[in-house]
């Protein structure tokens, strides 16, 4: 059987997509015990940076999902007590998200259980190299956020 030759440009999506799955589901498995998710997480963790909570579009996009699937996550976390949905006082229309102080020591948890998995996963690699590949990664996605 002959050797097939892959491109470096076809091999780097595929690694990055085999990084991003791989990554994705360890970080599931971690949280999982702990009553998570990465998606859970992730939208805790960013909620959590904004000092009065998010409008529930803008939310869905720093998160790269649509709407409709944020609405159900949503829907999950607010019946756990961890979110709290209103409407946002810069315009009615839209519903602002924050979470409740039941989610601060759920959100401490998952981000302890996140950081390990990162510290176990990159201890192999020096800060040169997370560097590098943090810069070209970097590049990539700006580059892909200019294209058509």
């Amino acid at each position: 059987m002959k050797n097939l030759i892959v491109p470096a440009q076809d091999r780097f999506g595929i690694t990055v997509g085999s990084v991003h799955r791989a990554w994705h589901a360890k970080l599931n498995s971690r949280l999982r015990p702990l009553g998570g998710s990465s998606a859970k997480f992730l939208a805790m963790l960013r909620i959590s940076e904004s000092k009065n909570g998010l409008v529930q579009r803008d939310l869905a996009s720093v998160l790269t999902i649509e709407e409709s699937t944020l609405t159900r996550l949503l829907d999950r976390m607010e019946a756990d007590g961890l979110v709290r949905r209103m409407p946002s006082s810069q315009d009615r229309r839209e519903t602002c998200v924050t979470l409740t102080p039941a989610a601060r020591p759920v959100l401490k948890k998952l981000r302890a259980a996140a950081l390990k998995l990162h510290s176990e996963a990159l201890e192999p690699f020096n800060d040169a190299e997370l560097r590098s590949a943090t810069e070209l990664l970097a590049k990539v996605t700006a580059r892909l956020e200019q294209l058509p």
